[in-house]
């Protein structure tokens, strides 16, 4: 819902619809994901210049993460 002039539009959807009729709010959100996939991207290091304490961490960070989400799911059913 969006507030003009003091009353709401019910758009009857999810945000991705609300973004289809809504150009200004889109555009807003497509410069901030840009700004934020700039962000990403500078801030990534390629592995062909990572350190191999760095790969190492890297590689225990992501399986830490993975065994995080297994437990979690298998805690569910």
């Amino acid at each position: 819902m969006q507030a003009e002039n003091q009353s709401l539009i019910d758009y009857g959807g999810d945000y991705d619809y609300y973004l289809s009729k809504n150009d200004v709010e889109a555009s807003k959100m497509a410069e901030k994901q840009a700004r934020a996939d700039a962000i990403e991207k500078s801030s990534t290091k390629a592995k062909s210049k990572m350190t191999k304490a760095e790969k190492e961490r890297l590689k225990k960070e992501k399986a830490r993460a993975f065994n995080e989400g297994a437990a979690g799911k298998s805690k569910r059913t």
